[in-house]
């Protein structure tokens, strides 16, 4: 699978409904899965609720086993992060926020490997905002939200600390020295 909803492994369907295949972290031997939603009888036929129920299996084999799982692409890194945010920010709508921000990321870069991801990346995924029209406030905000999904992944020693340390160095739009538009006032 592809794009932005991929996780590790394969989901696949039998008889209408989706089970999904996969070796999940610390395990050696591979296993289909029904994915059934929390409370369900049966695996769901809906392929976007399977990738999530996918992903609520992964981070509860991950809390178990106790096991650190390194996402290996960048759309990994922001799947875990989308997950947490949500969580944090459950009262605001922070998080939605947040999905817009690491949208553009994963279009672009989204199965780039995390160590690879750079300040010139970051600055290009930038110019590309300006290029869909966005203020230069709303840029730095976003291109702020990356910078700190990549500290948090540091923070849970998901994420090499160089790869922050050389995004960091990355500074916002100053107002009037760059292509993007002003906020409305």
């Amino acid at each position: 699978m592809s794009g932005k909803n991929s996780v590790s492994g394969s989901i696949y369907l039998n008889r209408d409904r989706y089970w999904w295949n996969v070796t999940l972290p610390g395990e050696t031997k591979r296993k289909s899965i029904p994915l059934k939603p929390a409370g369900a009888k049966y695996a769901t036929k809906d392929y976007h609720v399977a990738v999530e129920v996918a992903k609520e299996i992964l981070l509860q084999h991950l809390n178990k086993s106790r096991a650190v799982y390194i996402p290996g692409s960048i759309a990994e890194l922001c799947d875990m992060y989308l997950s947490f945010a949500r969580d944090y920010y459950s009262h605001t709508n922070e998080s939605f926020n947040i999905k817009y921000a690491l949208d553009f990321l994963t279009e672009e870069h989204g199965d780039m490997p995390i160590e690879d991801f750079g300040p010139v990346l970051l600055d290009q995924l930038r110019s590309g905002m300006i290029d869909k029209g966005l203020c230069r406030t709303t840029i730095n905000q976003r291109v702020g939200m990356i910078k700190r999904m990549f500290k948090w992944g540091v923070s849970k020693e998901i994420v090499p600390s160089h790869v922050f340390q050389r995004l960091s160095t990355l500074e916002g739009l100053k107002r009037g020295r760059s292509q993007a538009k002003s906020p409305v006032r």
